[in-house]
């Protein structure tokens, strides 16, 4: 505990969306199905153990802590780490995301007013409030520009506007000012949290001394009307920083002066830093379970190979989340029994995939799994593409099915979809495989691409064998069309029935030029069927240079 503490208690609710893979799930669903009978129960969440309540707000979706109030920021960060592991202990399939892409989520502060006057005084509060902002502008530095965007604008429909603030009189006549102008992103690691409430308490103590004093003394960066407040959010939002320079650079000066910056130095010299606080939240991936390090262990193999999948590590109810999980399938044989697979094992052992996989059936004969990603790269064959025609019938396979699959969009810009195509999976499961339900390869097989023991490579050319038309290569004689390999002598035609469609001329003499072995009386008759076509009217000759499309 700092040997010095604020003279108030400093309180917060800040919310952040649930997400299961890619997709936000509805955050009441989840925190009910985890915590209810193991804590007490209130209207919006569940008790922790008297270090906070975490819960939902008034849109069920979306999640939200409320860790108890302290004088001391340390405490508080301790409550909600507290908050966030009530779930964590028992599951490690969910993450909490402070990013405001999926849905906007604000990172309220509450902040105690011990002068019942000055609480009940609008005209004080919103002076108060102006200081308050006025000094938040160099924590903006820090925050994700396009997650700003997408919370103030009309996604976010106005949200964390610079002048949004609320007073509210709590139970025991306590009034708070809930300082509603930061996002979410501050709950992403325990360090910008800590942080980020010592700097906004720090000056906050120094504003309620005296806060028309504290506005002469810094009548230069604080706005006199709300609709400039509005101007200046709009120039950050539109990265024109350059008027805003002078301002920061006086905020930072004047709260080096502060009462409690000496008590909070590091914290506030941090904030101060906004590159770092950025970085810091970006490489935790605006992810409470990464940035606070509270993820479950994954699952092992051996675990995971395990018939045992019926014991309920979590003791979630698989039926409850399983259409939350997005494992997307199409129709072939029983694929749909390995996406349900999955599923079991994402929830029953807490196993948090990296990558997103799209699951689909091969055909008849190829004998084991192909995976590739979004990148048309290859992640695992079985070494089964051996000849240049299997390369170009699994890049076929590639361009089909990945046009199906498609990227599940939450307002994700290029370079999103580019980042993460690699993550994007799709996985041909053989039809043996199918029709026996091995599972455990496929499991295996999953687990390895997770623990990266096979790599996305593209495939090389120069390490295929020649194609012929009679060894075209094992994938390429499965995928090939039958039509091709019946012309190409693979296959004899079907008993009493003709190859229709139009011959032409030219096609008609490489076939007679390939049959040197005819015997003359077939000779005769390919003589007979080149005179009929020569004398009929052909029209426009089909173009038989372009590959022929199928559907299989």
């Amino acid at each position: 505990m700092p040997a010095k503490t604020f003279p108030f208690k400093i309180g917060a609710d800040p919310e952040f969306s649930v997400l299961l893979g890619t997709k936000k799930v509805d955050a009441s669903n989840m925190i009910k199905a985890v915590l209810k009978g193991k804590h007490t129960s209130t209207s919006m969440g569940y008790d922790i153990d008297k270090k906070a309540n975490i819960g939902w707000d008034g849109c069920s979706s979306t999640g939200e802590v409320r860790p108890a109030p302290s004088s001391d920021p340390n405490e508080v960060v301790a409550n909600i780490k507290a908050a966030f592991q009530s779930i964590t202990e028992k599951t490690g399939i969910f993450d909490f995301s402070t990013s405001s892409k999926m849905a906007p989520v604000g990172g309220h502060i509450h902040l105690e007013l011990v002068n019942r006057d000055t609480a009940r005084s609008d005209a004080s509060m919103e002076l108060i409030h102006r200081c308050m902002s006025a000094f938040y502008i160099p924590v903006l530095l820090g925050e994700d520009i396009e997650d700003l965007r997408h919370r103030s604008g009309d996604g976010g429909g106005g949200y964390g506007s610079i002048n949004d603030y609320r007073v509210e009189e709590r139970d025991g006549g306590v009034y708070t000012y809930e300082f509603r102008v930061p996002s979410a992103e501050w709950l992403t690691t325990p360090k910008v949290a800590r942080a980020t409430l010592a700097y906004v308490a720090t000056v906050f103590a120094e504003v309620i001394k005296n806060p028309k004093a504290f506005m002469k003394k810094h009548s230069d960066i604080i706005w006199k009307t709300g609709k400039q407040g509005e101007a200046l959010q709009k120039m950050f939002l539109a990265e024109f920083t350059t008027p805003l320079s002078a301002m920061i650079k006086k905020a930072k000066t004047s709260i080096r002066k502060f009462e409690f910056y000496e008590e909070y130095k590091s914290e506030i010299e941090y904030i101060l830093r906004p590159k770092a606080v950025l970085k810091e939240k970006q490489n935790a991936g605006f992810n409470v379970v990464t940035g606070w390090k509270i993820g479950m262990k994954s699952p092992t193999k051996r675990e995971l190979l395990t018939d045992k999948t019926s014991k309920k590590k979590a003791g979630l109810d698989i039926d409850s989340f399983a259409s939350s999980i997005y494992v997307p399938y199409n129709d072939d044989t029983n694929v749909n029994m390995f996406a349900t697979e999955l599923k079991k094992k994402i929830i029953n052992l807490g196993w948090k995939l990296k990558n997103q996989y799209f699951l689909f059936g091969l055909h008849k004969g190829v004998n084991d799994f192909i995976a590739f990603n979004k990148l048309s790269e290859i992640v695992y064959d079985g070494k089964q593409i051996v000849t240049k025609k299997d390369a170009t019938a699994v890049a076929n396979i590639i361009e089909r099915i990945s046009g199906r699959f498609n990227f599940e969009s939450y307002n994700m810009s290029s370079k999103e979809k580019t980042e993460k195509a690699p993550t994007y999976i799709m996985v041909g499961i053989p039809y043996e495989m199918r029709v026996d339900g091995k599972m455990k390869d496929f499991i295996k097989m999953i687990y390895e691409i997770e623990a990266g023991t096979h790599k996305a490579h593209a495939i090389n050319p120069s390490t295929l064998t020649a194609s012929t038309e009679k060894a075209p290569g094992e994938i390429a004689a499965i995928y090939e069309p039958r039509e091709e390999r019946i012309r190409a002598g693979v296959l004899p035609p079907p008993e009493g029935q003709q190859i229709t469609g139009i011959v032409t001329p030219a096609e008609a003499m490489r076939s007679i030029s390939a049959a040197a072995s005819f015997k003359e009386t077939e000779m005769k008759r390919i003589d007979q069927i080149l005179d009929e076509i020569l004398a009929a009217d052909l029209g426009d000759e089909p173009d038989f240079e372009s590959e022929p499309q199928f559907n299989h």
